[in-house]
């Protein structure tokens, strides 16, 4: 009977050490965009995109101050604005990063851009330093793809089309009023 209540104890002890740890590495800000690993951002050389990427803390966190970082791709991407945001209280910030494929890229080649976003720890953070309280890591995949051909201002086969059909229909309403006269004038004779 000892030995059960003591292995019962044991594993509520166990839990309860195992959730406080894992606890702790809750983060406390997120970090959201269209892109990311699984939705790849498609661009073709030579072409400049914007991409958005949202970053909000955790309510119960209060007023930070975030600072962003490009880790990993700088060599195509940096940030438009910041690299520091203030957040305020159940606020959402976005962050606009510039991803600029060079003209001689070569189709299919894939790039990996990470953006590393952090809580400065103003209490911690000395002269010409700063300390992260807790960071996350934002990872968008950039695909580089081929120009789309544009289209040319001339009159598409749609156009011409219609017009053929348009064409047809017109002869085709003077012949049968044609033939309508025709026969109201030719009267029988008795």
């Amino acid at each position: 009977m000892i030995n059960k209540k003591k292995k019962v104890i044991g594993s509520f002890l166990l839990i309860g050490i195992l959730t406080v740890m894992f606890c702790s590495l809750i983060s406390a800000i997120g970090v959201s965009s269209l892109y990311g690993k699984t939705n790849v951002l498609e661009v073709y050389p030579g072409e400049e995109k914007n991409v958005l990427i949202t970053v909000e803390g955790m309510p119960d966190e209060g007023d930070m101050t975030i600072n962003a970082e490009v880790t990993n791709g700088a060599e195509i991407a940096s940030l438009i604005d910041g690299p520091e945001y203030s957040l305020l209280t159940g606020e959402r910030v976005t962050s606009t990063l510039k991803v600029q494929i060079p003209d001689d890229a070569q189709i299919d080649k894939e790039y990996v851009i990470s953006v590393k976003y952090g809580e400065v720890d103003v209490e911690m953070s000395g002269e010409g330093t700063v300390s992260f309280v807790t960071t996350t890591t934002k990872t968008i995949n950039v695909l580089v793809v081929e120009q789309p051909e544009i289209e040319s201002e001339g009159i598409s086969m749609i156009w011409i089309i219609l017009g053929i059909v348009l064409v047809v229909i017109v002869i085709a309403v003077i012949w049968f009023m044609n033939k309508s006269k025709k026969e109201q004038n030719s009267v029988p004779v008795k």
